[in-house]
Formats: C-alpha cells, sequence, structure tokens
C-alpha cells in the first residue's frame, strides 16, 4: 500500500514504483508574489496535498473490504501520480499571480493578473474534479455492476434476485412497524418497559431497539408514523416494478441490426446483458455527428467499442432520432 510521511517540511510519498518528495522550501516560491509568508502557504499547501492522498488509500481500503476486486498499488499509483501533477500545475499558476500587497501598486497589471487569477482558480477546481472523477472510476473498476450498498443495475446478472431480496426485507420490515404500531397500542396504560418488552416480542428486535420505537417523538406520537409506513409501501411497489421491467427485458431476445446512413453504415445493437442499446460505426464519426450523439445521452464505451445509454424506451426513441438525423444528415444539435 502507499505510504505518505508528512514531517520536517517536507512529504515523501510511496505509490507502487512512483515515488517523490516535496519539500516547503521547493514549492515557496510559487506565493513569494502572493504572501509576506510564502512558507505558511506552502507547508498549508503540502499538508491539504497529503490529505487528499491519503482519504484515497482509504478509500481504496474502504473498497477492498466490501469485497471490490482491485490491483490496489496499481490504482494508488495512478491516482497519486496524475494527482500530483494536477497539483503542480495549480501550484505553477499561482506562482504567476500577484497581490499589490506585496510588489507595491506602481504600474501593476491589473488586466493580465486578472486572467492568471482566473487560470489558478480554474487549476484549483481541476484538484476537485480529478478526485471526484477518480473515486468514481475505482468505483466502477471495483464494483462493474455497482457497490453492493448502491443501487441495483439493470446491468447487473444477478440484478433480479437483488431486487427480490430488498423487496422481501422491506416487507419484512413493513410487517414489523406494523406489529410495533399494534403491541403500542394494545399496551398504551402500561408502563414504558412492559411496552417495549411488547414489541420486542412482537418483532423479534431486541429491547434495545424497542426502546428506541416507542420512545416519544416531537409531538408525542410513539411507534411509526402513517407517513412511514405509506413510503415504504410505494418503495416496494416501485422495487415490483422495476424487478417485472428487469425480468420482461430478459426474455427479451437482443437486437442486432445495420442502417445505411450519411454517416455509413451503422450497427445497432440492443444488449440485454449489458443492459445497453449500442450503435457501432465502421471507423471514429466526424464531430458533428459525435456532437449529435452526445445530444442525445450517448456516451464513448471503449471496452465495447460502441455509443451507447440504457436500454429502455427512452434510449430507443433516442436512436430514433439519431438515425433520422444522420439519415437526412441534418444535426439534431447544430453548433
Amino acid at each position: 500500500m502507499p505510504t505518505f510521511t508528512l514531517g520536517d517540511d517536507r512529504l515523501s510519498i510511496q505509490a507502487g514504483s512512483y515515488s517523490d518528495e516535496i519539500a516547503v522550501s521547493q514549492i515557496a516560491r510559487n506565493w513569494d508574489a502572493l504572501s509576506h509568508y510564502p512558507e505558511r502557504h506552502a507547508a498549508a499547501a503540502l499538508h491539504d496535498l497529503n490529505a487528499r492522498l491519503t482519504a484515497f488509500a482509504a478509500h481504496l481500503d474502504e473498497l477492498q473490504a466490501m469485497g471490490g476486486s482491485l490491483d490496489m498499488e496499481a490504482e494508488a499509483e495512478r491516482f497519486t501520480r496524475r494527482h500530483i501533477e494536477v497539483t503542480r500545475a495549480w501550484w505553477q499558476a499561482e506562482s504567476r499571480c500577484m497581490s499589490s500587497f506585496i510588489v507595491g501598486p506602481a504600474s501593476f497589471p491589473v488586466r493580465r493578473n486578472e486572467k492568471r487569477q482566473a487560470t489558478a482558480h480554474k487549476r484549483m477546481g481541476e484538484i476537485a474534479d480529478h478526485v471526484a472523477a477518480a473515486r468514481k472510476a475505482v468505483e466502477r473498476r471495483a464494483f462493474p455492476n455497482g457497490r453492493p450498498d448502491g443501487p441495483v443495475r439493470g446491468s447487473n446478472p444477478d440484478a433480479a434476485d437483488l431486487l427480490r431480496q430488498k423487496i422481501e426485507e422491506r416487507e419484512s420490515r413493513q410487517a414489523a412497524m406494523k406489529m410495533a404500531n399494534k403491541a403500542i397500542h394494545k399496551n398504551r396504560q402500561e408502563s414504558e418497559e412492559t411496552m417495549a418488552q411488547a414489541v420486542a416480542e412482537a418483532t423479534g428486535w431486541s429491547l434495545q431497539v424497542a426502546r428506541a420505537v416507542i420512545a416519544p417523538n416531537a409531538f408525542a406520537k410513539r411507534g411509526f408514523e402513517v407517513f412511514e409506513l405509506s413510503n415504504n409501501n410505494a418503495e416496494i411497489r416501485r422495487l415490483r416494478s422495476r424487478l417485472a421491467g428487469i425480468e420482461a427485458k430478459q426474455q427479451e431476445p437482443g437486437r442486432d441490426t445495420e442502417e445505411d446512413t450519411a454517416a455509413g453504415p451503422v450497427r445497432v445493437v440492443e444488449n440485454v446483458e449489458a443492459d445497453r442499446i449500442q450503435l457501432m460505426f465502421q471507423g471514429k464519426p466526424e464531430e458533428a455527428v459525435r456532437r449529435t450523439l452526445k445530444g442525445l445521452g450517448f456516451r464513448w464505451s471503449p471496452s465495447h467499442g460502441a455509443w451507447q445509454r440504457h436500454l429502455n424506451n427512452t434510449g430507443r426513441h433516442a436512436v430514433a432520432r439519431f438515425l433520422q438525423s444522420v439519415k437526412t444528415g441534418a444535426e439534431v444539435f447544430p453548433s
């Protein structure tokens, strides 16, 4: 696993085959024209960099603990190498900015400095963007079919079973909430401890959970509110509808057709296994065609060699709009 050691005004980095050492004295010059104390800025910058690198390493550990399949060393090296590049770009952009309090007001290049400040602000934003994108990418590699604690994806081969499990859990919860409310109502004249015992016996919950359930809320009501029961019922109906849709989709044969268009032959594939509707071209489409694809919600998938989006009626409608545009040569989203 990677190691990041911050001490003696320097950050030592080791991630896979990548190693680096950054000292405050090396980077303090980036804030010479912005602060009377550039060393303090440099020390804060190293502290923040160390925090981001450490947080990503902890995220890798979390994904692995959840059962994700990852090459930990490779993932840590990939992120660390790129993130330091992005961070150094921000530091360099900062070095081109000036403060009139430091360099003096005479002949101060205000307009040019404003442009440099805008660039530095953009580079700083790229740091957060890289962290967010890297976290999403590593999660996709760890769990191609979605995190186990996340929503069930249609592309997951076990989607139907997972939805049935969620439905069973929700139905069990619904029945337990009703039994808890019934026990509370039946023992409303008894002591709280007797009421908690009744709830625990009726639901099978622990006494600690039962005590929390019978505790009166801000409106002096005990047990579960009507909206909690109705919301859970609504979620059960939603999951059942989703399950029915997935089961119906799995029974449909995958379609594979080819259309002649102004952009050349386009192969349209309904990939049931991947839960995607895909468009395949004989080579890279022209820029106008790519713009239309993106405008219609398609994204390029290198692993499938196709432009794709979710397989549903909305996706089919998007394909129809695209084919109509390329057959006539008219752009749906002109520049």
